[in-house]
């Protein structure tokens, strides 16, 4: 069903993220910032395995089993968890935010990614290695988590919204689901495309929806239902017995509170130094983690000896009581989130996105800091899908998709229909005027009576208005034709790069679930090995052919 149409490396595809493009190529210039190039797996494999398993990892296991059995998770993931009990087992960890259906569709990437590395290095070094998905239910930025991107047959993106204006500043997974939006819901069925698909597809989103208590509980019991059949387990921030065994790590984390901000600033000075604009530009005084103060998730600052929040002000002796009697309050930023999941699993891998993998170059000083091993890192699966009317207008024009992707629609038309239509260059009806009047200008200078220059001039412009009439006649059949063939390559960057920003950043999975089925996950994942693993920081044009039944 996918074939390689074109890949390009992230050098190409990503010239504003020159982080990932030189990690991929292990630029030894980034060799200070990352403990472990991709090439160094096996070196990551030998410190993770000398690892001791943490004695409290049976306990919360077992929570985690029956978390996923609520979850209504497959058999492989069930197995999955069972094996991570095993004091050998290793973790290959992925994560993101919840969002609606669940968000943009490279999110399923991830997912896919740590499901095929996984699977990969097991068979590799023959030992359990289990892929993790770390579910950011803590964020509260609703802009970024309340809403999906369709595609119509039109080619137009319509962008649809859960209204929740009342929960501004909650974690995603404190804000409710299970009833009302039905505005979204209406949008949604309108908006999907009418195939076989789409009706059992409503059904499975409505279900799971009314099944959850919060947004975030759908978001995991959606990715339980699409990617448990393959054993990807998954691991709420927010949940309580994840909080209490973070205890040791807060304390750390709370030793000194500014020291934190303070490595990653400086690491941010270093990558500058080396070329580099950092990711992470933390505020002054501002500590790694939040509060949660009722449902609202508040920022938390350090100044003169105490803790403060938009509305309230913490002794230090306070935060510390306040971490014994509840650790549910404490919640981890973007810098602590990947530590803290590598304090709880010995892992052997993070997959990441552009941005995450560029965060890490600054992460080192607090891996060192908080006394947690330092990952390895792996770029996650990048991948365009080519659909076939897409292909069909590629291979009519003999286009690659990066051509089509990089030109402006309207330049890369009229180079096409400059090629298609020889006969309007402008050059050409200058020497077809010339050929065509060398008899009259012949005859002219011939003749002996000058009553014949008239009946000469009129016949020159006849021949003329003739010749204007055709080309005129071939402009407007060309404006014609070029019109469609504008209509249609903007239909198919938009297609390939939805309002100028990637596919994978853009469209829900929905939009392809609904349009073929769930074996387009299925053939998906059947392929994912030949396009994640050795060769590693490629982005890939997937051509689609028509799913099978």
């Amino acid at each position: 069903m996918f074939s390689v149409h074109q890949e390009l490396s992230y050098k190409q595809f990503l010239p504003r993220k020159p982080i990932l493009g030189d990690y991929a190529r292990e630029d030894a210039g980034l060799a200070p910032f990352f403990a472990y190039f991709p090439s160094q797996l096996s070196q990551k494999l030998s410190q993770t395995k000398s690892l001791l398993p943490r004695p409290d990892k049976l306990e919360f296991l077992r929570h985690l089993t029956e978390v996923h059995t609520q979850l209504g998770a497959p058999k492989p993931a069930l197995e999955n968890l069972e094996r991570l009990s095993r004091p050998e087992a290793l973790v290959v960890m992925t994560g993101q935010q919840p969002g609606i259906a669940t968000g943009p569709i490279y999110t399923i990437y991830k997912a896919l990614s740590v499901i095929a590395l996984a699977r990969r290095w097991e068979k590799l070094y023959g030992l359990p290695v289990i892929p993790v998905f770390w579910v950011a239910s803590e964020d509260h930025d609703l802009a970024e988590i309340n809403q999906l991107t369709m595609i119509t047959g039109e080619n137009k993106l319509e962008r649809l919204q859960m209204e929740l204006p009342e929960h501004v500043g909650w974690a995603v997974g404190d804000i409710p689901a299970g009833c009302g939006q039905e505005e979204f819901w209406e949008n949604l069925r309108r908006l999907l495309p009418e195939t076989e698909f789409k009706t059992p597809l409503v059904t499975l989103l409505q279900r799971t929806w009314e099944e959850s208590s919060s947004l975030g509980e759908w978001f995991a019991r959606l990715l339980t239902v699409l990617m448990g059949r393959w054993g990807l387990v998954l691991m709420d921030a927010q949940d309580y017995a994840l909080k209490r065994l973070l205890r040791p790590f807060w304390q750390k984390v709370l030793e000194d509170p500014l020291e934190l901000r303070e490595l990653v600033v400086q690491a941010g000075r270093d990558l500058t130094g080396a070329g580099y604009s950092p990711q992470l530009k933390p505020l002054p005084d501002t500590c790694p983690f939040f509060l949660f103060e009722g449902k609202v998730r508040s920022r938390v600052s350090f100044r003169d000896g105490y803790f403060h929040t938009a509305q309230n002000s913490y002794h230090a002796q306070e935060i510390g009581s306040l971490l014994d009697e509840a650790p549910e309050r404490f919640s981890l930023g973007v810098v602590l989130r990947p530590i803290a999941a590598d304090y709880i699993f010995p892992t052997l891998a993070h997959i990441g996105g552009p941005s995450e993998l560029s965060y890490f170059a600054q992460l080192g000083p607090v891996y060192e800091r908080l006394e947690v091993p330092k990952p390895l890192l792996w770029p996650r699966l990048s991948l365009t899908i080519i659909e076939a009317n897409v292909l069909r207008t590629l291979q009519r024009y003999d286009l690659t998709p990066w051509q089509l992707v990089s030109s402006e629609a309207g330049n890369l038309a009229n180079r096409i229909a400059r090629k298609q239509h020889p006969d309007l260059d402008p050059q050409r009806w200058q020497s077809i005027r010339k050929k065509a009047l060398e008899p009259l200008d012949q005859l002219e200078q011939s003749l002996t009576s000058s009553s014949m220059l008239q009946p000469v001039e009129l016949a020159r412009q006849k021949i003329n208005f003739q010749l204007s009439y055709l080309e005129d006649k071939l402009v407007q059949l060309s404006r014609r034709q070029n019109q469609e063939l504008l209509q249609r390559l903007t239909g198919a960057k938009q297609r390939l790069f939805p309002s100028g920003k990637s596919q994978e950043r853009n469209l829900s999975v929905l939009y392809f679930l609904a349009k073929y089925g769930q074996n387009w996950l299925e053939d998906l994942h059947t392929n994912i090995d030949t396009l994640i693993g050795p060769e590693y920081g490629k982005h890939y044009f997937l051509s689609q052919q028509p799913p099978h039944k």
